[in-house]
């Protein structure tokens, strides 16, 4: 039995594919099968204009599956534009679910670990160790509201490793509730 169909194919890569078929990693005939309309699009740090463009399509799908309404933050749409996006959508959308996911409250704040980074206060690279470790507990706790098992998800360590912590940097978590 035969049916004749049409299809079009659509294919992306991030590898130059002339430089493959030289080194002999693809196949040439299938290129030229393949290369009827070639696209070539600008990575996402290019394109600064649709990276908030995109990160609301995904918020909105992420609050239609949870039936849910959560917004971004000021300082969490400053960290988007901000970010080199070296992994291009993808690293933006997993970004997004990552921080949907992570976030208690109506609002999706900046990941931590980001607005350390950011911080022009503190320069990590010549901090003490232990001056930086105080500062992501205390970044953790201030943005999960003094939470501290939430506090040790969002930094992905155990609440016993927080807890010591903060006695070991006497921090008061009721300053952060």
């Amino acid at each position: 039995y035969e049916r004749n169909i049409d299809v079009r194919i659509i294919t992306a890569t991030n590898r130059n594919l002339r430089e493959e078929i030289e080194q002999k990693s693809f196949r040439e005939d299938l290129f030229f099968r393949l290369n009827v309309i070639n696209i070539a699009l600008p990575p996402l740090r290019e394109r600064k204009e649709d990276i908030i463009l995109l990160a609301e399509y995904f918020l909105e799908k992420l609050n239609l599956e949870s039936k849910s309404s959560k917004k971004f933050s000021q300082d969490f749409i400053d960290y988007l534009n901000q970010n080199y996006w070296r992994g291009n959508i993808r690293e933006l959308r997993h970004c997004i679910q990552r921080e949907y996911y992570l976030s208690d409250d109506e609002y999706i704040r900046t990941p931590v670990g980001s607005k350390m980074k950011q911080d022009k206060k503190i320069n990590i690279e010549n901090a003490d160790l232990k001056e930086v470790e105080k500062i992501y507990i205390e970044e953790a706790l201030k943005a999960e509201k003094g939470n501290v098992l939430r506090a040790a998800e969002r930094l992905n360590i155990g609440k016993s490793t927080v807890y010591r912590k903060i006695k070991k940097f006497n921090i008061d978590t009721q300053l952060y509730k």
